[in-house]
């Protein structure tokens, strides 16, 4: 199986991302390198965790590129391309740390589909057992970078990630985080995404559960257009059915409550094309 590297970023970016990737996850690990050749990292779980991520499960089992389709449980503010076919899509996230309750989820994600099917990958606050592994068939690829790996905030503005959902010439979808490809899923799991996608979404989600009022999003709350201290997400962009990674084009916005906010300034020099989302939620 070979699967193809996407870049969606220029190549003195790329090296200095990869670079603090790989030394971010080189602290999870004891001999700092990872699993033992030819085997992967998988989470110990525990009885209660199967029962939290069925519950998780059954709330945020349904995708947001169909509006009428969230329950009051779910917020978003995303924007989305569709429309066209795809091969899949990019973006680098600045990644946050904020607090929030226990049965309260926020999400910042890269999210693909044709429905019935969609695929998602992105960071997380909260526990994210379903999110990641818990969920059958994703086949994991890298003994060293765990998919729901713990990361570490920073003390001088947002962690960036690079995060790509793509899929090879055999239908197999993948997550690749910087340059890494970390796992992907059999084609023999889908209807609708045995075929390309038609439609990319960027932003955030919050989801809660047991009655709890809606978390922050993004950075936590309303975005101003600061990237040391907004939600955000840089070099938006898609992969055309033939393969090419594109800037993505004017973006449809989504709101499921007036408390979360998504700006879409389109291309941004030494960004690529940007956005800005979050909010403090119902705290």
């Amino acid at each position: 199986m070979k699967f193809p590297t996407h870049s969606l970023k220029n190549e003195k970016i790329e090296k200095n991302n990869l670079t603090e990737s790989r030394n971010l996850f080189r602290k999870l690990w004891i001999n700092g390198k990872g699993c033992p050749k030819g085997t992967v990292p998988i989470r110990k779980y525990t009885k209660d965790a199967f029962i939290h991520a069925k519950l998780f499960q059954e709330s945020y089992s349904t995708s947001s590129a169909h509006p009428n389709d969230w329950n009051e449980n779910i917020a978003v503010a995303f924007g989305q391309v569709g429309g066209e076919r795809y091969n899949g899509g990019g973006v680098t996230f600045g990644v946050y740390n904020f607090p929030i309750k226990d049965n309260q989820y926020s999400f910042s994600q890269l999210s693909i589909a044709r429905l019935p099917d969609f695929l998602r990958t992105g960071w997380t606050i909260g526990d994210k057992s379903c999110y990641n592994l818990l969920c059958a068939s994703f086949v994991v690829l890298r003994p060293d970078i765990p998919v729901d790996g713990i990361l570490q905030p920073r003390t001088d503005g947002p962690r960036e990630m690079q995060f790509i959902i793509g899929r090879t010439s055999g239908a197999q979808w993948y997550v690749q985080l910087e340059t890494a490809i970390v796992g992907f899923w059999p084609p023999d799991l889908f209807s609708g995404l045995a075929d390309l996608a038609d439609a990319v979404e960027w932003g955030g989600a919050v989801l809660t559960v047991n009655g709890e009022p809606g978390p922050g999003m993004g950075a936590g709350w309303r975005p101003v257009s600061d990237s040391i201290s907004d939600g955000y997400g840089r070099f938006v962009s898609v992969i055309d059915d033939q393969n090419n990674v594109v800037q993505a084009g004017a973006l449809a916005v989504y709101r499921s409550d007036n408390v979360y906010e998504f700006h879409d300034l389109g291309f941004v020099r030494d960004n690529g094309h940007l956005i800005y989302y979050g909010g403090p939620g119902h705290q």
